[in-house]
């Protein structure tokens, strides 16, 4: 049982994942099933708050079978698989649904009720649709299974409420002339009117997470930690939560699809966001001119990126972000400060940015940034402004000092040249971090505590490593075209999206296993491997975003697989050690 628990977690998981990530295809402007206007049309008349369609239910369960199979050979076969999913879907026998046409699941804009049925509150109406491989043996199933169902011109219906199956019925043309007729590409595809969940649940989805958000916050006030950094931790959750709900309350709609593979899950989405409003101009449309100089990206790094943005619409942005962050009485003495620096990169930003994030196991990580500006020298005069924004007598100096990590920064102008171009430095240097807790203390002390950076043809280079910053430096003066070369999303999507990032799940788990113990994180990590990263490409215009993704199973089977051998080495050791032989350090 726990076996078959981890499975259908890890599956859940990355799967979740899958659709976090996922994006429609450049080359498909109405690709998948991802984004059907057709349907969300014929839907939105029938105050259809959201809806699921799984078009081939048999394929689905193949694609699910046989990525589980990866994870535990020998686990659950088809038709357990299909049982524990109808069971999810109210008890329903899905071996008598026909697997030619779609499934499809219903959220119905919420009705008033009758005292009697939910003491007058509001409820959604949840509704199925389904094709009967046997009219007669589906509805006796149904019968037994269901209160509220109906099977009618080979569908069978059921609903949570009767109303919630009258509105069912009502879809019963819509189901055959649009959905049973479209080109689903993926095993499962969603879309959410989010207008209409946020009309019916806004209120109650903003006071669930602000109650959440109050529980974590007093379970990081009594953690062992020094006051100002525990009440600061505090806020920024909470500012974080809140963040969460003002996205859900600026997206209009949201389409996903998502492909369960046995190496890949693969997925597509497209969102659009409510005009005027904060996230719109995150997603505004970006200038279409690419100059990113070549080496930003360092090969083999945890995480690399691309953006292309509209500097304007992200500056309207921000200063409302610095507006909200005023009115959080712990940010308050800071924001200010904070609003300062941002007002001059704001400034200068010309709408392109990129770099890489190589977290270390058993070595410092490695950083590497590019950002395009408009004033190499204001560029080189906004580091100046910010150490003087954390020198220990500022206000974040005098934060980071009660949190228990007093910082001190320099800038060292012209410390070298290459090929004419000054290249300065910036150092940190920490005092005492012994009040953090350890696992803290060990993620600040492998930050690279150095950075060396330049400007050279509009672009501001950084780097945590000297050789890094000169092949940055060398690139910015040579001909572009190839930075995206390095990014395995551009080699998957095309070169001409907007958006774009690659993420070794393998490099990342192997770190967070460093914060237990840096051994058995170097451990998991050889056991690991290099792995193969996930990608993420998307297409940013007119207050939408749409693109895909694509998230290899290799990384999570290898960590289960990596856990299990470091697990079995750890026995070993214990038993070594209980029988009084020599034992070799983890790792060795």
């Amino acid at each position: 049982m726990r076996r078959r628990s981890i499975q259908v977690f890890v599956l859940g998981a990355a799967s979740l994942l899958a659709c976090a990530f996922g994006c429609v295809k450049k080359d498909s402007p109405a690709a998948g099933g991802a984004n059907a206007p057709p349907i969300n049309a014929a839907l939105s008349a029938a105050d259809v708050n959201a809806y699921f369609v799984i078009p081939n239910l048999d394929r689905l369960i193949e694609h699910i079978v046989a990525a589980a199979q990866e994870f535990e050979p020998g686990s659950g076969g088809a038709a357990e698989w299909k049982a524990d999913l109808g069971m999810l879907l109210g008890g329903v026998d899905l071996s008598l649904v026909a697997v030619d046409r779609p499934i499809a699941g219903f959220v119905f804009a919420p009705r008033a009720q009758p005292q009697e049925e939910s003491g007058g509150g509001m409820a959604p109406d949840l509704a199925l649709i389904m094709p009967a491989r046997d009219a007669k043996e589906l509805e006796a199933s149904l019968a037994e299974s269901c209160e509220h169902y109906r099977v009618e011109d080979g569908l069978g219906f059921v609903g949570t409420t009767a109303p919630a199956l009258e509105r069912a019925l009502a879809l019963g043309s819509a189901y055959r002339d649009v959905i049973a007729a479209h080109p689903w590409r993926h095993d499962l595809h969603v879309q959410l009117n989010v207008d209409g969940l946020h009309a019916a649940y806004g209120a109650m989805v903003g006071g669930a997470l602000h109650g959440f958000g109050q529980m974590v916050k007093q379970q990081v006030l009594h953690a062992p930690q020094p006051p100002a950094q525990a009440e600061l931790t505090g806020a920024i959750i909470e500012m974080e939560l809140r963040g969460l709900l003002g996205i859900f309350n600026q997206l209009r709609s949201a389409d996903f699809g998502m492909t369960i593979g046995r190496e890949h899950w693969q997925g597509e989405y497209d969102v659009k966001a409510k005009p005027g409003t904060v996230l719109a101009d995150l997603m505004a449309t970006p200038p279409q001119n690419r100059n990113a100089p070549r080496d930003a990206i360092s090969p083999g790094a945890t995480m690399s990126y691309y953006l292309r943005f509209d500097p304007a619409a992200w500056a309207r942005a921000w200063r409302v972000l610095i507006e909200e962050a005023k009115g959080v009485p712990e940010l308050q003495t800071i924001a200010s400060d904070v609003d300062r620096i941002c007002e001059e990169w704001i400034g200068i930003y010309t709408g392109e940015y990129l770099g890489s994030f190589g977290l270390g196991v058993d070595s410092p990580s490695e950083l590497r940034g590019a950002y395009s500006v408009s004033n190499e020298a204001a560029a080189v005069s906004l580091m100046d402004s910010m150490t003087a924004l954390l020198a220990p007598e500022s206000a974040i100096g005098k934060m980071y000092a009660a949190m228990g990590m007093p910082l001190t920064m320099r800038v060292d102008k012209d410390v070298r040249k290459l090929e004419g171009t000054a290249v300065h430095r910036m150092t940190s240097e920490y005092g005492s971090l012994a009040s953090l807790p350890e696992v803290q203390r060990k993620m600040i002390e492998k930050f690279p505590k150095i950075f060396e950076f330049s400007v050279r043809n509009g672009w501001f280079l950084t780097a945590s490593e000297p050789a890094a910053l000169d092949a940055m430096v060398v690139g910015a003066g040579s001909p572009r075209g190839d930075a995206m070369g390095g990014l395995a999303s551009a080699k998957a999507f095309g070169s001409d999206l907007d958006l774009y990032l690659d993420f070794h799940f393998a490099g990342f788990l192997g770190w967070v296993s460093s914060w237990v113990s840096a051994a058995v994180g170097a451990e998991i990590g050889t056991l690991m491997g290099p792995g193969e990263p996930a990608v993420w490409g998307a297409r940013i215009a007119d207050g939408g975003m749409r693109g895909q993704a694509r998230v290899p199973l290799r990384p999570f089977i290898d960590f289960k697989k990596a856990v299990e051998a470091s697990q079995a080495a750890a026995r070993e050791r214990w038993r070594e050690r209980e029988e009084g032989k020599p034992v070799p350090a983890v790792g060795k």
